[in-house]
């Protein structure tokens, strides 16, 4: 009895172990400062999106890019983040991150329905998707 005890004990402890170092190494990717990339943005257009923004002036391009540099995420040590957007407006919520995927679940503090998920997390690009909308975030 007691061999299995301590064999169950061993065991939970590795579970522990494993799981805890799933989450350190994923937290070391994210917690940083992000910024929407304009290439993904201009990417994810429709064709007749890319065709309005092809028939811009260059001033309206550039302040549409340049709006669209503004955006960025933020994650916290704490579990939380911040995220600004286009227009400055700016949203709060708490991050966590699945064990069973490398996938990351954000709660937005004002919208406590919405949830984000995560597609691709690496220390190069942070990739956002919601009701079938994609963000794609690098570095800031």
């Amino acid at each position: 009895m007691k061999k299995i005890l301590v064999s169950l004990i061993a065991v939970m402890g590795l579970m522990l172990l494993t799981s805890s170092y799933q989450l350190v190494h994923y937290d070391t990717n994210i917690l940083r400062k992000w910024k929407l990339s304009w290439n993904a943005v201009y990417q994810s257009f429709t064709a007749s999106q890319k065709e309005y923004f092809d028939a811009l002036s260059e001033t309206e391009k550039q302040e549409s890019i340049n709006s669209i540099n503004k955006a960025t995420i933020e994650f916290k040590s704490d579990g939380s983040f911040v995220r600004i957007y286009s227009d400055e407006s700016i949203e709060n919520g708490t991050w966590t991150l699945t064990q069973s995927s490398t996938k990351l679940t954000l709660i937005v503090t004002n919208k406590p329905n919405e949830v984000y998920q995560v597609e691709i997390l690496s220390p190069n690009q942070l990739i956002i998707k919601q009701n079938g909308y994609q963000s794609s975030y690098i570095p800031f």
